[in-house]
């Protein structure tokens, strides 16, 4: 009976509550079956506009609400440090203008800004080790002419396509110190200069 049922499932969704989980699965007889599963120890923190989420016992913000504006993240949520921006954690939020991320941040999850078109300003603090792919695609990330988008100077791994379509961005810098990555006239290469990784869509 349980085989006929799992073989049923046509189609399912996950959404992301403020400390929840909620898994829905659609049945071909038309029925649906929903499972809740809760984290034990997550919270929400008050930004302009909305709210994100907090797990404190991984230090991940995994969420926000669509009507973010402006995200101002402290180094510690409740006596928890905030070490990772989740995968997806921001993705299309559209309303997002503005991001601080502390300098307890090491890691920025795949696609966690992407597709946010109103992101103009958001810092990338020296702390940060890893970027996933797609972390801030189809995101501006920048408003002038002269936006130059600083890269951490402590960055070891960087997915791929990690600022496609950034058309606020119009050059890169980063740390002649760092052993990874490389940034001449505000192209980012390899540290051997032989893979370009990312340019800037206003120097294509």
């Amino acid at each position: 009976m349980k085989k006929k049922q799992c073989a049923a499932l046509i189609t399912a969704s996950l959404m992301l509550f403020n400390n929840a989980a909620v898994f829905t699965a659609a049945a071909a007889d038309g029925t649906s079956q929903t499972s809740v599963y809760a984290y034990e120890n997550t919270v929400t923190y008050e930004v302009t506009g909305g709210t994100i989420s907090f797990d404190k016992d991984t230090g991940e913000v995994y969420h926000a609400t669509d009507n973010v504006t402006e995200v101002i993240i402290p180094e510690e949520i409740e006596g928890a440090k905030v070490r990772t921006i989740r995968y997806n954690a921001f993705l299309n939020k559209h309303k997002l203008i503005k991001v601080v991320l502390p300098d307890t941040v090491t890691s920025i999850g795949d696609s966690a800004f992407a597709n946010c078109t109103n992101l103009k300003s958001i810092n990338l603090p020296d702390s940060v080790t890893s970027i996933g792919a797609y972390a801030f695609a189809g995101s501006p990330l920048g408003s002038t002419d002269d936006s130059v988008l600083k890269l951490p100077a402590s960055l070891e791994t960087l997915g791929v396509y990690p600022f496609d379509i950034c058309n606020g961005v119009t050059a890169f810098a980063l740390a002649e110190s760092n052993p990874n990555f490389a940034v001449k006239d505000g192209i980012l290469y390899t540290k051997d200069m032989q893979t370009l990784l990312a340019c800037p869509a206003k120097k294509s």
